[in-house]
């Protein structure tokens, strides 16, 4: 199946580094030394990806949106249609180029993904709705209270918001405690779910049980030790 911008985003969140990156973009491709790529290729793809995300997130909270920056990156490329696909995993509309090389298959990743992004949006647009995108309401403990999603550009400001959308946190006066951190994933909008994963759902749910009661992992541990013993 070829890859949506939200699935991207989603992976996004997960690079700590440009090893994590490589590995992943190797994932999707054997036709291409990767390594011919410099810090700046996978730099221009990172922002890009941040930017989209700044648009999701604006859109949802009614913010105005940098069309101009969008508007600009899809003039840049002449789009086509690759069917049947060469490279399965990439978007089917992207940019097109008799180039062969590593930077040029990212490009033609990185444009693939604006025009799909750029779709979904103006249909939001048209509709006067958000975008059919749901983030993740699944909480973390992050022991060093850094983010753990490598995901630049979105400022200790902007989470604000996202954590008001949790009532725990907002019972516990949103920095009570600086460790939790929000699941950075998006998803298909649902009314049948606020996860992205069981585990999300797995790790909220002992957050929320110790937020409401301290003693309750410890509790919970008592009586687990009773049962084996």
């Amino acid at each position: 199946m070829a890859l949506s911008w939200m699935q991207v985003l989603n992976e996004h969140s997960e690079w700590r580094n440009d090893q994590e990156m490589l590995a992943w973009l190797g994932s999707l491709t054997s036709a291409k030394d990767l390594l011919e790529l410099d810090s700046s290729d996978l730099q221009l793809f990172k922002e890009t990806l941040s930017k989209i995300r700044r648009l999701v997130y604006d859109r949802h909270f009614g913010k105005a949106l940098d069309l101009a920056w969008l508007n600009q990156e899809l003039s840049a490329s002449s789009f086509f249609i690759d069917w049947p696909p060469s490279e399965a995993s990439l978007p089917l509309l992207r940019a097109g180029t008799h180039d062969k090389s590593s930077k040029a298959w990212l490009n033609s990743l990185r444009s693939g993904i604006l025009i799909d992004f750029a779709s979904d949006l103006a249909g939001a647009l048209a509709e006067g709705t958000e975008i059919s995108v749901q983030r993740c309401e699944g909480l973390y403990r992050d022991s060093t209270a850094e983010k753990l999603s490598s995901v630049p550009d979105i400022s200790n400001e902007s989470e604000v918001p996202w954590r008001q959308e949790i009532p725990v946190l907002l019972e516990k006066e949103l920095d009570a405690d600086a460790e939790i951190q929000r699941c950075a994933d998006l998803f298909p909008a649902s009314s049948r779910s606020k996860y992205c994963s069981d585990k999300c759902r797995f790790n909220t749910f002992q957050i929320v049980k110790q937020l409401k009661d301290p003693s309750y992992l410890a509790e919970k541990q008592r009586r687990y030790r009773k049962k084996k013993s």
